[in-house]
C-alpha cells in the first residue's frame, strides 16, 4: 500500500519529481566526473615522477633517509647487480649520486639539486636523451653538465658556457669545479627544471 502511495504521490506533483530526479543525477555525474578527474591526474603526476626521476623502486643505504650526506651513500655490490639482472620484472636500473650545491654563472647564484648519473643507462631507463632543449646529450667528457632550462634561464646561460658548483663533498670538506653545460632539459616538473 505504501509503495503505492508513493508512486501516485511522485507523479501528482511532475515538476518538483523533474527537479529533484535532474538534481541528483546532476549530482551523480558531476561527482564522477570530478572523481575520475582527481583519478586521472593523481596517476598522470605519479607516473610522470616515476618515469622521469624516482623509478619505481629505490635501493638506498640504511641510515640515508635520516641523513641525506655523501656518507649514507653506497655502491652496489656485485651480487646486488646480478640479482638485479636476474629478474625479468627489472626493465632497467641505475645508480644515482644525489647532493645539493650553489650554482653560479656571473653574478647569479642558486641553491641547486645535483644528480650524478650513468648517461648510457639513464639514457635507456628515463629517455633524458629525449628531454633535450637546447644543445646536447652527454658525450662522455667528465665535466660535462645538463642543466634544467628554468635554471638555465635564471643563470642567463646557454650550452656552451661554463657553470661553477661549490658544494659538499666527502668527509664534509667543501667541493668546487668549473662544469661545461653541454644541454639544457625540460623534465616535465617545475622542481626538476630548475636545477
Amino acid at each position: 500500500m505504501i509503495p503505492l502511495l508513493a508512486w501516485r504521490n511522485l507523479w501528482r506533483n511532475r515538476r518538483r519529481t523533474f527537479i529533484t530526479v535532474a538534481s541528483i543525477l546532476f549530482a551523480i555525474v558531476f561527482a564522477n566526473t570530478m572523481d575520475a578527474l582527481l583519478v586521472g591526474i593523481n596517476k598522470q603526476m605519479t607516473d610522470s615522477m616515476v618515469g622521469i626521476y624516482s623509478g619505481h623502486l629505490q635501493i638506498q643505504q640504511q641510515d640515508f633517509w635520516e641523513d641525506k650526506s655523501l656518507h649514507n651513500t653506497f655502491i652496489p655490490s656485485e651480487k646486488a647487480t646480478r640479482f638485479l639482472d636476474a629478474m625479468p620484472e627489472v626493465k632497467g636500473y641505475t645508480n644515482r649520486l644525489e647532493s645539493v650545491a650553489l650554482a653560479s654563472a656571473e653574478n647569479l647564484t642558486k641553491g641547486v639539486l645535483v644528480v650524478g648519473i650513468e648517461p648510457e643507462k639513464e639514457k635507456r631507463i628515463t629517455g633524458l636523451e629525449e628531454k633535450i632543449q637546447a644543445g646536447s646529450y652527454f658525450h662522455g667528457n667528465p665535466g660535462d653538465a645538463i642543466i634544467g632550462k628554468g635554471l638555465a634561464e635564471y643563470l642567463d646561460i646557454l650550452p656552451g658556457d661554463t657553470l661553477v658548483m661549490l658544494g659538499e663533498g666527502y668527509h664534509g670538506a667543501s667541493a668546487a669545479g668549473k662544469y661545461h653545460i653541454c644541454g639544457t632539459i625540460r623534465m616535465g616538473s617545475p622542481d626538476l627544471d630548475n636545477n
